[in-house]
């Protein structure tokens, strides 16, 4: 049975070796059942030689099926075993954190005891009037690091029965389909339970005239999955683009034309007022509408950019996602989250910009390649309007949707087009940064290198080690004046301000606030991170977290 020992070692990188060697014997499988189906088809001749020789092509044939369904599977099936011990491997660090963080002594059994600061502390506290409250809150984080510790064992040990069974029926596996199938031995589509690191595999296995197939006649199936590379989420993204354009002009059109007939048919006050409804549904038209132009104009802004993600379905709001420079290959790549108030209508172009001047610092800050930095602007999630601002709805749920994007990121280079890991940085403002610090104490462990924070209500986490950062850390900015979103969550529903938050780096506040002619005593400079070009060059925010982004801090 695994053994917390057992899972302290586990690694999920050395299942890229049998994931790798499974799709490389596909692949020459695959060839090999392609060209016995075709010697079988042009086989012409008769006569009993003939006949035994196309018997014995067709046999080898069908081994050949059989083969390309078993590798098939095997690949599929350590992608999932190596989602599933990342998500183990992402559960023992916290669990290691939090009884770091607690006082907490974890054996190499599991077992637990306590640390000797914590003792004093409980000792000290029992001497005055704590009350023993101490020694109550290390019993209650004792108690949920024992369940904690049980559902990694629980994970691990399903992980490891899965895998092992999916193994084990490999031999007795008969391929359903022949050579001339589309995707042979795999599903024509993915499937939607998934993990990136399942999608990344099964799309890097399909040819290359599978994939643009797909991405020409089906693009829905992967313009916004996780763990699909991002040039063709892109491709697939912009074969949609014009068709939702159309079918909103369409949906604006009808609305209207429904809104004036049911006034124009209206003899009373009451009848005109039942017609609000039409109002409002002929005035969300109208907004989607306006997401889409404003996605199709940024396109044409910026015409090597790369459309990540356009969903008009999901939540309240369009959401979209715009990268800058080469995602699928550059070393360094950073994603802004940006925050309350935000719609792709009335922010993608400025925040695109931003993006754009932060990635050129980067650049130029760091005297590297073009293509070694590459800048998203995630708007994944329907930020918040001043009436919901106050609550942390959209941060969890946000926080959930960008976990999944960056791990996408991840699975669709490490897993998928296997160019390497990138050093990524997701970089927030605002109550985009509640957002971000939410995700960063959820992602997977080894996705994130770093988060930095400005203008930040509140940075999602008690502790900075809540984190589940990679081989970089936790940043803030933070303007001296006229910014009073900073620390304006509650602690204990948005986390500590991270201009307060022992452990988090400080980087420049230098921006040019300035410039910014408000006469907005709390919130004029609020913005003001966003403006990082001036007269003087960029500004010292804007150059510090170029140093982050390249790795230089």
């Amino acid at each position: 049975m695994v053994a917390w020992a057992d899972i302290l070692e586990w690694r999920s990188e050395l299942l890229e070796a049998p994931i790798q060697s499974a799709h490389d014997r596909r692949l020459i499988l695959e060839r090999v059942a392609d060209e016995l189906a075709t010697e079988v088809r042009v086989l012409q001749a008769q006569g009993l030689t003939a006949d035994a020789v196309r018997a014995s092509l067709s046999d080898e044939s069908r081994v050949a099926d059989d083969l390309v369904a078993q590798f098939s599977e095997l690949m599929l099936a350590s992608a999932e075993a190596k989602d599933g011990v990342w998500d183990v491997e992402t559960r023992v660090h916290e669990c290691v954190t939090f009884a770091e963080i607690e006082g907490i002594i974890i054996s190499s059994t599991g077992s637990l005891s306590m640390a000797a600061w914590k003792s004093q502390e409980i000792f000290d506290d029992s001497m005055t009037d704590g009350a023993g409250q101490v020694a109550t809150d290390y019993e209650i984080a004792r108690l949920a690091l024992v369940d904690a510790i049980q559902v990694a064992l629980d994970k691990a040990r399903l992980i490891a029965d899965e895998y092992g069974a999916r193994l084990g029926a490999l031999d007795r596996l008969a391929g359903s389909e022949g050579a001339d199938a589309f995707s042979q031995g795999l599903p024509d589509r993915p499937d939607p339970d998934w993990s990136a690191t399942e999608v990344a595999a099964w799309w890097r296995a399909l040819s290359r005239d599978e994939k643009d197939q797909i991405i020409q006649f089906d693009p829905d199936a992967v313009a916004n999955l996780d763990g699909i590379d991002a040039a063709s989420r892109d491709a697939a993204n912009r074969n949609r683009l014009d068709a939702l354009i159309e079918d909103a002009q369409a949906e604006v059109d009808a609305a209207l034309v429904a809104h004036d007939a049911h006034l124009a048919n209206s003899d009373t006050w009451d009848e005109r007022v039942s017609g609000q409804e039409l109002l409002e549904r002929y005035e969300l038209a109208l907004l989607r509408l306006r997401d889409l132009e404003q996605v199709n104009e940024t396109l044409k802004n910026w015409p090597e950019a790369q459309l990540l993600l356009l969903d008009t379905t999901s939540g309240e709001h369009t959401r979209a996602a715009i990268g800058l420079g080469d995602v699928d290959r550059a070393t360094s790549v950073a994603t802004f989250v940006p925050g309350m108030n935000t719609t792709v209508r009335d922010s993608l172009g400025g925040y695109v910009d931003f993006a754009d001047s932060v990635r050129d610092i980067s650049i130029r800050a760091g005297n590297v390649r073009s293509s070694d930095v590459a800048t998203v602007v995630w708007m994944g999630y329907d930020a918040p309007n001043i009436t919901e601002v106050a609550s942390t709805a959209s941060a969890v749920e946000g926080a959930d949707l960008l976990n999944g994007f960056v791990e996408g990121m991840q699975a669709s280079r490490t897993t998928g087009l296997r160019t390497g890991d990138p050093y990524q940085t997701v970089f927030a403002h605002s109550y985009g940064s509640t957002t971000s610090g939410m995700m960063a104490a959820e992602v997977n462990i080894g996705v994130v290198d770093n988060i930095v924070m400005f203008g930040s209500p509140g940075s999602g986490v008690q502790d900075v080690r809540e984190f589940n950062l990679d081989s970089g850390g936790a940043y803030v900015s933070g303007v001296d004046s006229r910014d009073s979103v900073q620390g304006m969550g509650p602690d204990h529903t948005f986390g500590v301000n991270p201009m307060k938050l022992h452990g988090v780096e400080h980087l420049s506040n230098e921006t040019y606030a300035g410039e910014n002619t408000s006469a907005d005593l709390l919130f004029g400079n609020h913005s003001s991170y966003i403006d990082v070009n001036g007269q003087d060059g960029a500004s010292g925010f804007a150059l510090d977290l170029a140093d982050v982004i390249i790795g230089g801090k």
